[in-house]
Parts: C-alpha cells; structure tokens; sequence
C-alpha cells in the first residue's frame, strides 16, 4: 500500500480546494496535520475536524493541546467540540473542529 501526504494527494490529483478535512487517523491525527501543512498556509482547506482524546491513547498520540497550537500557527482557530464521549465524568475524546481565522 502506498501512503502518501495530503499535500502530495492533493499536488498529484490537482486538488486545489478541501471544504472539510476530516482526521480520524488512530493516533497518527498530528502527522496527518503536518502532511497538511503546505495546504493550511495556503489557507486551501476550509475546516478541519480531528479527533481528540483525553487523555491521548495511543503511543506517541499529539495531545488537544498540540494540536490545536499547530492549527492556531497555521492561521486556524477552534470553533466547537463534536461528537463527544465521557469516562469518569470528564471529556474523553470528541472531534474538534477547526476554521480559517477571519482577518480583523
């Protein structure tokens, strides 16, 4: 099986436009991200839904908090929590939802 970055997908496919790009990469949700990064500067990808867990699960998983920092440095900003689950009466993962921050 090939693998292949999201900006090669979209390079190699003449993709120039991703409304939604949805994560669900099993731990792997950051390095999908940063597969990505070419496509967020260029602010090509409106919204992005990743899934987070509380705390991360999976060996070497990126925290919500890395995440989310890599977004905020690629001009993205939170917009809400999705599809959220509980463990012990706290978050335990949900998907979360990222746009393109609008210039003042």
């Amino acid at each position: 099986m090939k693998i292949s970055t999201v900006d090669g997908y979209c390079a190699t496919q003449g993709v120039t436009e991703i409304d939604l790009l949805k994560i669900d990469a099993e731990g792997y949700d950051y390095r999908v991200l940063q597969g990505s990064s070419g496509s967020l500067e260029a602010k090509t990808i409106k919204l992005v839904l990743v899934e987070c867990h509380f705390p991360p699960v999976y060996e070497e998983e990126a925290s919500f908090f890395k995440i989310n920092d890599f977004l905020e440095s690629k001009g993205y900003k939170l917009v809400d929590f999705y599809d959220k689950a509980y463990k012990d009466n706290s978050l335990g993962l949900c998907n979360a939802l990222f746009r393109i921050k609008k210039s003042a």
